[in-house]
């Protein structure tokens, strides 16, 4: 995971998450993602953060897009916890 273009306040925050099939990786809360941004998921998938479709105290609906192991893009959309670490993903991979 390659720190370019980070802040040392964000790199100082940024947590670890664990992801099967991948292992590692640098993560940070659900709330600190902003569009264009991308997320890594179990088994290595990764998706591009669109944007916030709903909010309340606690939680967060997003739309994201993926892209599946054919290179078929979808657009889905996923309820997160505000402080759940998610792993930084750097692009859109199957």
């Amino acid at each position: 995971m390659k720190f370019e273009g980070w802040t040392i306040t964000e790199i100082a925050g940024a947590g670890l998450v664990h992801l099967q099939c991948y292992g590692g990786a640098v993560g940070k809360p659900a709330e600190n993602f902003r569009p264009g941004e991308f997320m890594k998921w179990n088994g290595g998938s990764t998706s591009e953060f669109l944007e916030i479709l709903r909010e309340t105290k606690s939680q967060i609906v997003i739309k994201e897009k993926c892209i599946d192991r054919h290179g078929v893009e979808t657009v889905y959309e996923r309820r997160l916890k505000k402080s759940r670490l998610v792993a930084i993903g750097t692009r859109l991979e199957s």
